[in-house]
């Protein structure tokens, strides 16, 4: 469900207090790139406190969601005059310069199988080396492959092999992904084949050798600080939308 589309009227923020949100951006041609994974805690919109007039993305629910919709003007002044909102505001546009620092370097680095692995653990909100199995949003292999910069052949291909690892897996009409997928994306795991005794390279041209095992994905850009303050609440108007398959955590 889209929540709203580009080059509609920017006339508001949007706070995300609960669900995923996909955002995306459409050429006259039809082709759609994702640009952003929001969360909890994360704003949509925020171009509108620059005064620009239209959206300049879409924002599409991937969960059922529940949003805060906060009118320009009176966000304009919040950030001014309340510290809990411009914090909250600022750590949100901090972590949005970081995931799109990630992907770059993600895009740049890291061989077809791992970028997979990371969209797919980004999209579920699957981010801990620990604990249960995440819920995979109703996407396409198509929209994944726009993600990474592959084919759908290819997504095709991983997800079999990660399906075979025991790294996803289908139960019921849900498919689950679970936190040892971060193997394949850290490179302990298995990766793909063709990509083999291939080393990263230095700037200086010397070999890179091992990537660092520490690295982690980022589960959403949301900022993650706070609930939204009473100042925001007492003025907004909350929304509570739905979408064709919610996203839930499942323990076994």
């Amino acid at each position: 469900m889209a929540l709203y589309a580009q080059a509609d009227t920017c006339d508001s923020v949007w706070y995300v207090e609960s669900g995923r949100v996909r955002l995306s951006v459409i050429e006259p041609g039809g082709r759609e790139a994702i640009v952003g994974l929001l969360g909890n805690g994360a704003f949509l919109g925020e171009e509108a406190v620059r005064g620009l007039p239209g959206r300049q993305e879409t924002a599409t629910a991937l969960t059922s969601v529940q949003v805060a919709v906060v009118a320009k003007t009176p966000m304009v002044h919040l950030i001014h005059s309340d510290e809990t909102v411009r914090d909250l505001f600022v750590a949100h546009l901090l972590a949005r310069h970081l995931a799109l620092e990630t992907n770059l370097s993600d895009q740049l680095l890291h061989c077809g199988e791992q970028r997979v692995a990371r969209a797919l653990l980004m999209l579920a909100g699957c981010s801990q080396p620990s604990g249960c199995a995440c819920v995979l949003p109703d996407v396409s292999q198509a929209i994944v492959a726009e993600m990474v910069g592959t084919t759908r052949s290819h997504v095709n291909m991983f997800m079999r092999k990660f399906r075979t690892l025991g790294l996803i897996e289908r139960r019921g009409r849900a498919l689950l992904v679970t936190p040892s997928l971060l193997d394949i994306v850290n490179g302990v795991g298995s990766r793909d084949p063709r990509s083999a005794g291939r080393q990263t390279r230095r700037p200086d041209g010397t070999g890179g050798g091992e990537r660092s095992r520490s690295q982690r994905v980022p589960s959403s850009t949301a900022a993650r600080v706070g609930s939204l303050p009473d100042s925001v609440v007492s003025i907004a108007n909350t929304r509570d939308l739905s979408c064709a398959q919610a996203c839930v955590t499942a323990c076994a």
